[in-house]
């Protein structure tokens, strides 16, 4: 071998071995590339099936970030007509939601009301639809207007000449407690009665006509007619209120004799409101709210629910402790409520709020049960059997 021909030898085997180098380094980085990406992927999906299954174990779970998938809109009329279906009063609070019917516990085993009223169904005497229900103060007994205009008071038909589309239940006397029933018929006008007995004698109020809602606190009562004007009536007298138009529902509440005073909710979401016996006592800055879809008038406060669920309160000038830390535990916490009362709320998720969280008893009154055990719903009960963790509407079957 002669030296001349050594080194292109040696520079070709140089770049032959610089190739290959170099062509290791190039696949060594695409592979390291290609490996990276499908890191990446797997990791990607590795998170979506992890998003999924916490999806899946909070829907499991019943919390509340997976079922809060509904929320609040609400327009004036669809909360009236929620709260028309929903009675808050603690241990004998009530809803109704389409053929489903939910009490809570002691109203089921003190009074016996909602067995009562499955009965009825269940012989073809009621209907599986309710449109109002109320409970009468003091004698804890149910008031639960069915879908045919039928009123039930203790299980027993009121009002049996008349088609009824509205009513409120309302003291008359101190004496032994006494109420009446004010109801809304289909022709527009308002009747009354003595809650005491079934065979009560019904008297028609004079003067009011084309009627489409009635409120009443002790001998008096405030309606909002079909055109949106209102009228307040007191010992037979009809006064009717200037400037009170577009009106959508009025509340009326007061003392027995030294007081009375009445809020009236427009359609526009603005409040108005007027003393009609004594001096205001509700506070002036309710006046200024907007967007309101209902209107609690409590002790010592009023507060407004709006239509995406939130609340605003405002309190009276002396108002108490109690009272201000009852405001801000509730109306200052809730959100998302489509139907409420005092202390008591329903979400748009279904979810419970307040003493609307003793609602464990349902019935589907398509088909109901007509004893308490049965319509039982699961949940945890304490020694009086009040429940303390229904904190979500469950279907019933």
């Amino acid at each position: 071998m002669k030296k001349r021909n050594l080194v292109p030898m040696i520079v070709l085997a140089s770049s032959l071995a610089l190739m290959a180098c170099s062509g290791g380094e190039d696949a060594s980085k695409e592979a390291g590339q290609e490996q990276e990406a499908n890191q990446e992927e797997e990791a990607e999906e590795g998170e979506g099936k992890e998003d999924q299954d916490e999806e899946e174990m909070a829907e499991e779970d019943g919390s509340e970030e997976a079922a809060e998938t509904v929320k609040a809109d609400l327009t004036i009329e669809e909360a009236i007509e929620n709260n028309m279906r929903f009675s808050g009063k603690g241990y004998y609070s009530m809803y109704a939601e389409g053929t489903t019917f939910y009490a809570a516990p002691n109203a089921v085993s003190d009074t016996r009301s909602f067995s009562r009223y499955a009965e009825l169904v269940s012989e073809g005497t009621a209907g599986s639809q309710i449109r109002q229900i109320q409970t009468a103060d003091y004698s804890d007994m149910e008031l639960i207007l069915d879908s045919e205009g039928r009123l039930w008071y203790g299980g027993e038909q009121i009002f049996k000449d008349y088609n009824i589309q509205y009513f409120d239940c309302f003291f008359v006397t101190s004496a032994g407690y006494g109420q009446d029933v004010a109801a809304v018929t289909a022709d527009g006008g308002v009747v009354y009665c003595s809650a005491k007995s079934t065979d009560s004698e019904v008297h028609t109020a004079e003067g009011l006509e084309n009627v489409k809602y009635v409120d009443s606190f002790w001998d008096r009562m405030a309606v909002v007619r079909q055109d949106g004007t209102a009228a307040y009536m007191a010992g037979g007298e009809v006064t009717e209120l200037e400037g009170w138009t577009d009106i959508a529902m009025v509340y009326l509440n007061g003392e027995q004799d030294d007081y009375s005073e009445l809020i009236g909710l427009k359609q526009d979401g603005t409040l108005v409101a007027q003393a009609m016996v004594g001096t205001p006592q509700y506070p002036e800055e309710i006046l200024s709210w907007t967007d309101i879809v209902q209107v609690i008038r409590g002790n010592e406060y009023v507060a407004g629910l709006r239509s995406d669920g939130s609340f605003v309160y405002a309190l009276e000038a002396e108002a108490s402790d109690h009272t201000k830390e009852l405001c801000e535990e509730t109306y200052g916490t809730w959100t998302n409520v489509v139907a409420a009362a005092e202390e008591a709320a329903i979400t748009a998720d279904r979810g419970l709020l307040g003493d609307a969280q003793l609602l464990s008893y349902g019935w589907n009154l398509e088909n109901p049960y007509v004893d308490a055990e049965a319509a039982q719903l699961e949940g945890e009960y304490d020694d009086d059997a009040h429940s303390v963790m229904m904190t979500r509407l469950p279907e019933v079957s």
